[in-house]
């Protein structure tokens, strides 16, 4: 996860001055690569940076002048839980990046589709076992009323391989 650090008073000069910047990474040390990019501008006396550009961060946007602390945070998220956790945060934004409790407790996993969810979630609860084992032969697993309730009760965000499932009620 990197974004630019840019100088703004060369910016309004018409210079595009700027260095990409390891966002995962302490809030300190990020301020402190964007002093060194200030710095080293051409304009004298540069002390006004913005953030123009940035990477690894999925479909979540930063503003220009997102807090050094956001930032760190959401790369340590992102770095310890990949790029679910970016899209946890996309899906509401008020989310506070530094609970990633909230995170793992909400999150259920990478899937193909919410239907291979809902089939994997009634194989971990027993459901296709106490169909078989109902004697009448009457009880069947209707996967696509447990699709509709899933749809429901959670919320996907798409990813590059399916969707990443979410449980808000956690």
């Amino acid at each position: 996860m990197i974004g630019t650090g840019t100088c703004l008073a060369a910016y309004n000069a018409g210079i595009l001055h700027g260095v990409w910047i390891d966002a995962d990474q302490s809030a300190d040390d990020i301020g402190a690569a964007v002093d060194e990019m200030l710095a080293t501008s051409p304009e004298p006396g540069a002390e006004e940076w913005a953030i123009h550009d940035h990477e690894g961060f999925g479909s979540l946007r930063l503003s220009e002048w997102e807090s050094f602390e956001r930032v760190s945070d959401i790369a340590t998220g992102i770095a310890l839980h990949g790029p679910a956790f970016a899209a946890w945060l996309a899906y509401d934004d008020s989310r506070n990046p530094a609970d990633r409790d909230s995170f793992s407790d909400s999150y259920r996993g990478e899937w193909n589709s919410l239907r291979d969810y809902a089939q994997d979630y009634a194989d971990s609860i027993g459901l296709y076992e106490l169909a078989e084992q109902a004697e009448s032969g009457y009880v069947t697993v209707d996967i696509d009323m447990l699709v509709r309730d899933l749809d429901i009760e959670m919320y996907t965000v798409e990813s590059e391989h399916g969707v990443y499932v979410f449980d808000p009620n956690v």
